[in-house]
């Protein structure tokens, strides 16, 4: 009976590995992203999204402006209640360099200088 209560919980552990969860959230994000025609930033894109990839819970949209986009803006909110992140990224592709603008929000359930004393950085 115990072997059982632990093969149970090995499995509910092993479902809920973030590793897991963020190489597929991120392949999807990827998918996304190209099936909208814009590639080339795939490191950006996985770099400035990784909270977005390791949260449990989150949403994301991609919008880009023509067929074959040289620009492309991407939203992406996460987080849990109290304490979550909007974020949008536009990415420009520039031959071989991708420039990003990212504007970001946070909402926290504390003040701010409570959140400032909780994460200095």
């Amino acid at each position: 009976m115990k072997s059982i209560h632990l093969i149970s919980l090995t499995l509910v552990l092993f479902s809920m590995s973030p590793s897991a969860n963020a190489r597929d959230d991120n392949a999807e994000l990827l998918a996304l992203v190209h099936k909208n025609g814009f590639t080339g930033c795939d490191t950006a894109i996985s770099k400035e999204f990784e909270g977005y990839v390791n949260s449990s819970e989150g949403r994301v949209s991609v919008d880009s402006i023509d067929d074959k986009p040289r620009t492309l803006s991407v939203i992406a909110t996460w987080g849990k209640v109290g304490d979550s992140v909007f974020q949008r990224t536009v990415f420009e592709r520039n031959g071989a360099t991708c420039n990003t603008y990212q504007t970001s929000m946070i909402s926290y359930a504390q003040n701010c200088i409570a959140y400032k004393e909780k994460n200095p950085v």
